[in-house]
C-alpha cells in the first residue's frame, strides 16, 4: 500500500460522505484515516501515528508532519496537504483487506436486505478539490470485523437518506443513486449553468431541518456540526475553540453600553484608534461592536466587516438594507498587495421582457413621492446578491467559522433590542404599506397591527430562525432551498415574473480593482464596471484636478470653488442616462466607462462644463438608503463594504419572506433595467474603495445615501488634497445631493443648516436652501454618509472615523 499517489484507487463513489463513515467506525483499531479527516473523526487510539509527506499549496514547500501534529503552514497559515501516502518504516507489509458483510433488514421501499462493503482503499486528499467533493475512502484492515454489524446497520440507514445503492462483488465499489442531499438543487429546472462558488459544501446532511427520512448523528450526547468548512475554519476548529461573538463574550457592561449608543444621535464623527483592528459604520453602533469582537476572537477584517453587515440588517428590521439586497466589497489583501473587488449587485429578471412597463416611480418633491408612487407589484423586485456575497467573501478570505458570523444578528433578532429614533421614524412612514400583507404584518408590526415606537423592544423570531438555517446550510438555502420557493411564490402572487432559475443562476463576480492615480502620490482602487459608482468616483477626482479645485481654496471658503464642486458632482448623471441622450449633451465626447476614468477625458469634459453643467436639471436615480462598513486588522488588510435595499424603506410592495425584506428597486429604475439584457447585472451607484500609497493601503472608505457621490467626492478631496485626517474629513461641512422639481427638472442645491457662510452660498449663483437635521429631505432624499479607516504604514496605528450623525460609531482595539 506504500506510495500511492494523490487521488489514486478511488473505488468509493461520492454517494456516502467520507466523514460519515469516519464517524461511524472511529473506534475501529488499525484504521488509518486521511489527514484532512482528523477534525471530524478523532482517533480512538491503538494505532501508531503514520508519517506523511505534506506540502503547503501557497508556499509550495514540503516537509514531514506527524499524524497528531498541527498541519498549518507557519508562513501562509494554510492547511498542509498530503502529497502521497507513505507507510511508517516499522509497519509490516500490508495484507489484503477483509470484506465486511452485514445482514440487515429495512421497511423502506427499495432498501437492500444486505450490504456488502467491499475493499475500500484510502484516497489521499486531492489539492484541487474541496473536501465535500473529494469523497475519500477508507480501507478496512485486519481486525475490522468487530464493528461489522454496526457499520452494516448504519450504512443501510444511510442508504435511505443518501441514496447509496447495493453493491456486489469485491472491489466493485459503491454505486451511486440520486441523492437527497441535493434536493434543494432540484427546485429550479435542470439546466447547465456556469460553475458556481462552493457554497454547497455547507449543507448539513444531518440537520433536523433536512428532508423527510432525515437522521441526526450525535457525539457524546451533543449534535454534531456536519457542515464542512473551508481550510481556515478547519485550522480554527483544530484548536478546540468555536468563537462566541454574541454580547455575552464582549465583557461586563459592554452590551448595555452599545445598546445605549444605538439609541443616540451624534453631532460629530466618532473616532477610535488601535493597532490590532478597527471598525467604523454609518449606522448601527451595536453592529460595529459585534464586528470588532470577530477580530478579537481571531478573525480578520473580512470576518469583521461581514459580521457587522449581517448585524446591521437585523438592527434596522430590513428597512434600509436587506439580506436580499445588494453588496459591493473592496478588499486590500496585505499579504499579496492586491486589491480584490466583489460585485453582488442586482440581477434583472430573465422573464421581464417589457421593463419600461414596470409600475411605480418616485421623485424628491415630497415625502409621499419619495416613498414611491403607483400600485404595488411583484415586477418591481430584482434578484439581490447580499447573502451570496457574504458567503463568497467568507469562502475566499474568512478565518472564523461561517456560522459564527451570524451569532450577533441572531441574538438581536431573537433577544430583541430597543427601537431607536430613526427606525421609529421609518415605521411611522411605512406603517400602512407594512400592514398590507399578512406575513409582513406578522413579522414587522405589533400583534395589534400598530407600528413600533421609539423604546419598544423589537423581536424578530422568524428572522432568527431563517438566519440559523442560512448559517447552517450556506447561501444556497436562500437561492435554491425552501426560502427560494417561498420568495418566488410571493413575488409571482403579486404579478412578478421572477423564477427559481433566476435565483439559481445568480453569481457574484470577482475582479481586480479599477486603479487610477489621483495626485500627491495616491492611487484610488475601487470596483470596476458594471459598478457605475466606481467610474463616477474616479472621474470626479480627475475633474477636480482639471478644474483646479485641488489647488485653490477649500470649497467651504470660496463661492467659486463651491460652484465647481457642485457642477462636478452632477456629472455622475452621465451614467444614468442612455448613450443616445448622453451623446446629445456632450457631442463628440467618448462617454464609455473606459474613457471616463482617464485624465484626458476629464480635461475635455471640464472644458464643456466650466460655463455651467447641462446635467444640473436632470432627475436623479440614486438609492434611498444603504449602510457602510469599513474594517482594518493588524495584518494590514482593509475591507470596505456598502450594502443596500436600494429603495425607500422596505419598498412600497413590502414583501417579507420569513423575516427578510424584499425591496422594489425596479419601481424607479425601469430605464436602467431596459438597458441591461434580461437576467444581466444592473450597474450600481455604490462608491466603495481603498486609497493606496507606495503599494500599501492607507485608507479604506465607503459611502451611502442618496448623496453618496457628493459625500465621497468631498471626503476624498479633503483627505487626498487638503491633508485632513479622517476625522476632519468627515466633520468638515458638506453639501447634499440637490432637490429636483419633478415638473421642471430644475435642481436646487441643499446644504446642512448653519454649516456654510450664507455669503458664500449666495455667491455660487445657483438656487439653494438649507436643511435642518430633522428635515426629511436630508434624512431620506439628499444626505450622503461617508466613513473611513486610515492605517499608518510606518507605525501600524489604525484610526477610524464614523459619519457625523445618527447612531454611527467607530471602535478599535
Amino acid at each position: 500500500m506504500a506510495g500511492r499517489a494523490c487521488g489514486a484507487d478511488r473505488t468509493m463513489s461520492a454517494g456516502l460522505p467520507h466523514t460519515s463513515v469516519g464517524r461511524i467506525v472511529r473506534n475501529v483499531r488499525h484504521l488509518p484515516i486521511d489527514v484532512a479527516d482528523r477534525h471530524y473523526a478523532p482517533w480512538g487510539g491503538g494505532f501508531p501515528a503514520p508519517q506523511r509527506p505534506v506540502w503547503c499549496p501557497r508556499c509550495d514547500t514540503a516537509g514531514i508532519s506527524m499524524f497528531r501534529a498541527r498541519r498549518i503552514c507557519r508562513e501562509s497559515r494554510s492547511l498542509l496537504r498530503c502529497r502521497e501516502w507513505s507507510q511508517p518504516k516499522a509497519r509490516k507489509a500490508s495484507r489484503p483487506s477483509p470484506v465486511i458483510t452485514a445482514e440487515t433488514s429495512s421497511t423502506s421501499p427499495g432498501a437492500p436486505h444486505a450490504q456488502r462493503i467491499s475493499s475500500i482503499p484510502i484516497a489521499p486528499f486531492r489539492a484541487d478539490k474541496h473536501p465535500a467533493q473529494d469523497m475519500r475512502a477508507l480501507r478496512m484492515r485486519e481486525g475490522a470485523e468487530r464493528p461489522a454489524l454496526l457499520l452494516g446497520l448504519t450504512l443501510t440507514r444511510l442508504s435511505e437518506v443518501h441514496g447509496i445503492g447495493p453493491v456486489s462483488g469485491q472491489g466493485t465499489g459503491v454505486r451511486r443513486r440520486r441523492s437527497t442531499r441535493r434536493r434543494w438543487r432540484s427546485l429550479a429546472p435542470s439546466r447547465k449553468s456556469p460553475r458556481r462558488q462552493n457554497h454547497s459544501s455547507r449543507i448539513n446532511l444531518f440537520s433536523p431541518h433536512h428532508s423527510p427520512g432525515r437522521t441526526t448523528l450525535r457525539r457524546k450526547g451533543r449534535p454534531v456540526d456536519r457542515r464542512p468548512t473551508n481550510r481556515k475554519e478547519r485550522a480554527h476548529r483544530s484548536e478546540g475553540a468555536f468563537p462566541d461573538l454574541t454580547s455575552a463574550s464582549w465583557g461586563p457592561g459592554e452590551r448595555d453600553r452599545f445598546v445605549a449608543s444605538q439609541q443616540a444621535s451624534r453631532t460629530g464623527a466618532a473616532t477610535a484608534s488601535g493597532r490590532n483592528g478597527a471598525v467604523t459604520v454609518a449606522h448601527g453602533s451595536y453592529a460595529a461592536r459585534a464586528g470588532l469582537e470577530a477580530m478579537k476572537q481571531g478573525g480578520n477584517a473580512v470576518d469583521a466587516a461581514l459580521t457587522t453587515a449581517l448585524t446591521q440588517v437585523a438592527l434596522t428590521a430590513g428597512a434600509p438594507i436587506s439580506y436580499f439586497g445588494i453588496m459591493s466589497l473592496v478588499c486590500f489583501e496585505a499579504k499579496t498587495g492586491r486589491v480584490h473587488t466583489m460585485n453582488a449587485e442586482w440581477n434583472t429578471v430573465a422573464g421581464e421582457t417589457d421593463p419600461l412597463s414596470i409600475p411605480g416611480g418616485l421623485d424628491f418633491s415630497s415625502t409621499e413621492s419619495l416613498l414611491g408612487r403607483g400600485r404595488p407589484s411583484g415586477r418591481t423586485a430584482l434578484v439581490g446578491g447580499f447573502m451570496k456575497g457574504v458567503d463568497a467573501a467568507h469562502s475566499r478570505f474568512g478565518k472564523l467559522p461561517f456560522a459564527s458570523l451570524f451569532q450577533p444578528a441572531v441574538e438581536v433578532a431573537e433577544r430583541g433590542i430597543p427601537v431607536d429614533e430613526g427606525l421609529a421614524w421609518m415605521y411611522a412612514l411605512r406603517r400602512d404599506d407594512l400592514a398590507r400583507l399578512p406575513e409582513t404584518r406578522e413579522a414587522l408590526l405589533k400583534p395589534d397591527g400598530s407600528a413600533y415606537r421609539q423604546g419598544d423592544i423589537l423581536r424578530q423570531p422568524r428572522l432568527a430562525q431563517t438566519l440559523r438555517l442560512v448559517a447552517e446550510h450556506g447561501s444556497d438555502y436562500m437561492y435554491q432551498g425552501p426560502w427560494a420557493a417561498k420568495l418566488i411564490s410571493a413575488v409571482q402572487a403579486e404579478g412578478g415574473r421572477m423564477t427559481l432559475q433566476d435565483l439559481a443562476d445568480y453569481e457574484v463576480t470577482w475582479a481586480d480593482a479599477l486603479v487610477a492615480e489621483v495626485g500627491n502620490g495616491y492611487s484610488l482602487a475601487t470596483s470596476p464596471w458594471p459598478n457605475a459608482g466606481g467610474v463616477a468616483l474616479i472621474e470626479a477626482q480627475h475633474l477636480a484636478d482639471a478644474a483646479g479645485l485641488v489647488r485653490g481654496p477649500h470649497f467651504t471658503e470660496s463661492s467659486e470653488a463651491l460652484r465647481k464642486a457642485l457642477d462636478i458632482t452632477q456629472v455622475q448623471m452621465v451614467g444614468h442616462v442612455s448613450p443616445e441622450d448622453a451623446g446629445k449633451l456632450f457631442p463628440g465626447l467618448d462617454l464609455s466607462p473606459e474613457a471616463r476614468v482617464t485624465r484626458a477625458h476629464a480635461e475635455k469634459l471640464w472644458a464643456l462644463l466650466k460655463d455651467g453643467s447641462p446635467l444640473s436639471g436632470w432627475k436623479r436615480t440614486s438609492p434611498m438608503h444603504s449602510d457602510d462598513v469599513v474594517a482594518a486588522d493588524a495584518e494590514g488588510n482593509i475591507v470596505a463594504v456598502t450594502h443596500s435595499i436600494n429603495c425607500a424603506l422596505w419598498g412600497r410592495t413590502a414583501l417579507n419572506i420569513d423575516g427578510i425584506s424584499i425591496g422594489d428597486p425596479a419601481s424607479y429604475q425601469q430605464a436602467q433595467v431596459a438597458a441591461v439584457p434580461p437576467g444581466g447585472r444592473l450597474p450600481a451607484p455604490t462608491e466603495t474603495g481603498v486609497v493606496l500609497r507606495d503599494g500599501r493601503a492607507v485608507l479604506g472608505f465607503a459611502s451611502m445615501g442618496a448623496g453618496l457621490h457628493q459625500r465621497t467626492f468631498q471626503g476624498l478631496l479633503n483627505y487626498l488634497h487638503f491633508g485632513m485626517t479622517v476625522e476632519d474629513a468627515v466633520n468638515t461641512p458638506d453639501f447634499f445631493a440637490p432637490a429636483t422639481d419633478p415638473t421642471t427638472f430644475e435642481a436646487t442645491a441643499v446644504f446642512p443648516a448653519g454649516r456654510f457662510d450664507p455669503t458664500i452660498l449666495k455667491g455660487t449663483g445657483v438656487a439653494w436652501r438649507e436643511a435642518a437635521a430633522e428635515d426629511e429631505h436630508a434624512l431620506l432624499g439628499g444626505e450622503g454618509y461617508w466613513v473611513a479607516v486610515e492605517r499608518s504604514p510606518d507605525t501600524g496605528v489604525i484610526s477610524a472615523a464614523s459619519h457625523n450623525g445618527h447612531n454611527s460609531d467607530a471602535v478599535a482595539f
